[in-house]
């Protein structure tokens, strides 16, 4: 997830680089939901090439709804709650926490359904 940050978004790039740079990002983030059938889903290591479209739902969730909703929500989300000072930061956090922990339970549920649902059961 890290190498899916510093990928994307370090440094000033023109605009042609930008994009290439994000599209570059989204890999480790496919890789990184390829494999959690492997963890989820008895006999989870079977069917590659099912893996690799089990990771797309991570890639469309995470590198790419969840990436843009933290652009333009955590600040808004941010704004509303530092009123409360200290506390209030800690409160938007705790809620971001619990968006995030929400968002990556949907892609271990949609990728092991595609899967599920995508793998052959005799596939090696």
């Amino acid at each position: 997830m890290t190498a899916h940050e510093r990928i994307g978004f370090s440094g000033q790039h023109e605009a042609g680089v930008r994009a290439a740079l994000l599209v570059v990002s989204l890999v480790p983030v496919w890789i990184f939901w390829s494999l959690t059938p492997l963890l989820l889903v008895r006999d989870g290591g079977r069917g590659w090439k099912y893996h690799l479209l089990a990771g797309f739902a991570g890639v469309v969730i995470d590198g790419i709804v969840l990436t843009a909703v933290i652009r333009v929500g955590f600040p808004i989300l941010l704004r509303g709650w530092t009123g409360f000072g200290p506390m209030g930061v800690a409160m938007t956090l705790m809620t971001w926490c619990g968006i995030i922990a929400t968002a990556w339970v949907v892609i271990a549920c949609t990728s092991a359904i595609i899967w599920e649902r995508s793998a052959p059961a005799e596939a090696l």
